[in-house]
């Protein structure tokens, strides 16, 4: 009986499991976020030297796009977010990878905006902003 139990609390699991995580699907299948742009990301490292290293990656449709125009913005909180030091690079290819470096000041927190913009044959496709946090260099 108590192995019983644990089998149909362990099914009683997966059944839960499988529910929720199933992809919420639009009427006519999945919807993309973007129509070229597959992902934007973007990290950095701070040393204990106050050296940081921004890095940002943008993947786009390779059908599609032949060029991306990346900007990455290393954004300061003092009272609101602002711009500490920006970088714009225009890149020949469906694929960014951008390795940036700035010397920051300790007592801030910190976000790293990155814009994308997609275009093919110097068409422009589309764009997106994505914001990621680091939080707060002490």
């Amino acid at each position: 009986m108590k192995h019983l139990k644990s089998k149909i609390l362990l099914m009683m699991a997966m059944v839960i499991t499988i529910l929720f995580s199933i992809t919420a699907f639009a009427e006519n299948g999945i919807m993309p976020r973007w129509d070229y742009l597959i992902m934007l990301s973007a990290d950095m490292d701070v040393t204990s030297y106050n050296a940081a290293t921004v890095y940002a990656e943008v993947d786009s449709d390779s059908r599609d796009v032949d060029t991306l125009k990346v900007t990455v913005n290393l954004q300061q909180f003092d009272g609101g977010w602002k711009n500490y030091k920006t970088w714009t690079e225009t890149i020949n290819n469906n694929f960014a990878s951008i390795e940036k470096n700035a010397a920051i000041p300790k007592g801030y927190s910190y976000q790293i905006e990155v814009t994308a913009k997609a275009y093919k044959n110097g068409k422009f496709l589309e764009s997106a902003t994505e914001v990621f946090d680091y939080g707060f260099y002490q």
